[in-house]
């Protein structure tokens, strides 16, 4: 009797590895300054919300956001929150390991305190030629944890994984 695995076998090792291995954010990122332009912006110093609006580009380290609204929260004037609404927002970042990770969807939140990532509408988030499509997904930036559909399965999620011969050439 052989022991082969099955294909669906297969395919669940693979999506276990993309899903453990490490696409951690740069290290660094975090120390470093953010940067914000954009056509208008609005700032509310009582509540801490700020509003920039027209092809908005924040960029930190080597992550960039973009959008067409973005609402970025602060607390004590420290960075809590970036909202992105508007045309799909998207995010690019390099890992430690030199991979990007880039992200779109309708919705995107960044929550700097727990390095969180939430994408709602059409998402889609991409390191190298691995992918995962839903209609909402969640990735932990510091642990590289992805997290794609609706909890009462009212979604699909779709997922794409190369061998890893095909990513490397």
């Amino acid at each position: 009797m052989s022991l082969r695995p099955s294909h669906a076998t297969t395919c669940l090792i693979g999506l276990i590895a993309i899903l453990c291995s490490p696409v951690f954010a740069l290290s660094d990122d975090r120390s470093k300054p953010i940067q914000i332009t954009s056509d208008t912006s609005l700032h509310n110093d009582k509540t801490g919300v700020t509003t920039y609006t027209g092809n908005v580009r924040i960029t930190q380290g080597s992550m960039v956001i973009t959008g067409d609204i973005v609402k970025i929260i602060t607390a004590n004037r420290k960075f809590t929150k970036a909202i992105v609404n508007g045309k799909p927002g998207t995010l690019r970042q390099r890992t430690d390991e030199g991979k990007e990770v880039k992200a779109r969807a309708e919705h995107m939140e960044y929550h700097a305190a727990n390095q969180k990532i939430v994408l709602r509408g059409n998402a889609e988030l991409q390191q190298d030629a691995n992918r995962f499509a839903s209609e909402d997904i969640v990735y932990q930036t510091d642990t590289g944890i992805v997290e794609a559909g609706k909890p009462d399965g009212s979604s699909r999620v779709e997922i794409t994984i190369m061998p890893e011969e095909i990513e490397q050439q």
